[in-house]
């Protein structure tokens, strides 16, 4: 008789342990499901039927805004035009690309130089920084040189140090109110610095 309820208890474990073992499974698989579709939202949204699209009405003609989204299934075709056939009916998103944002941090003149230095404020590995100098009595000066990363959320204009007497020679003519404009591009995006310097 004990030998009867030893091998009850035993075999009653056994089946806890599978029981609680099948549950963290359960547990484990729901919550992965779970994180997965919350990163893939796209794929759980209710999508038109054919005939729905068919139905809607289009809507009036619009400027479009910096981003706003067009959608091209809702314009109906014009002549000799021909639809994709192969548009599934995703979205086409049109964005204005936002532009390069900076300041110019210095400039100074330091031994008959004009340094004039640049911060952007997001990482750009490929780009250029043109400089353009107008005088007082409208001397012109311009320069280009690279963008570098300077740090993980900042990148810099590689630096401008441009001999005044290279611009204009007469000390005289040299005084006065300076315009600084930097222009900031890469293949895609562009933007536009401007300051000034009294020497």
């Amino acid at each position: 008789m004990v030998e009867v309820t030893y091998k009850k208890k035993k075999s009653f474990k056994a089946i806890i342990g599978v029981t609680i073992f099948i549950f963290v499974i359960l547990l484990a698989t729901l919550i992965t499901v779970i994180v997965i579709s919350a990163q893939k939202g796209d794929d759980y949204k209710v999508k038109k039927t054919p005939l729905a699209k068919q139905a809607k009405k289009p809507k009036p003609k619009k400027e479009p805004d910096d981003e706003e989204e067009t959608d091209d299934k809702d314009t109906p075709n014009k002549p000799g035009e021909q639809k994709d056939p192969n548009n599934t009916g995703a979205k086409k998103k049109k964005k204005t690309p936002k532009p390069i944002k900076g300041k110019i941090d210095n400039t100074s003149l330091v031994n008959g130089s004009l340094q004039v230095r640049v911060t952007i404020n997001e990482v750009i590995n490929d780009g250029t920084c043109e400089l353009s100098l107008v005088g007082p009595r409208e001397q012109k000066y311009n320069n280009t040189t690279q963008i570098i990363a300077n740090s993980s959320t900042t990148s810099i204009c590689n630096g401008f140090d441009v001999l005044i007497n290279d611009v204009e020679r007469d000390r005289d003519k040299q005084t006065g109110k300076w315009s600084v404009t930097v222009n900031l591009s890469t293949k895609t995006r562009q933007g536009k610095l401007t300051g000034e310097i009294i020497l």
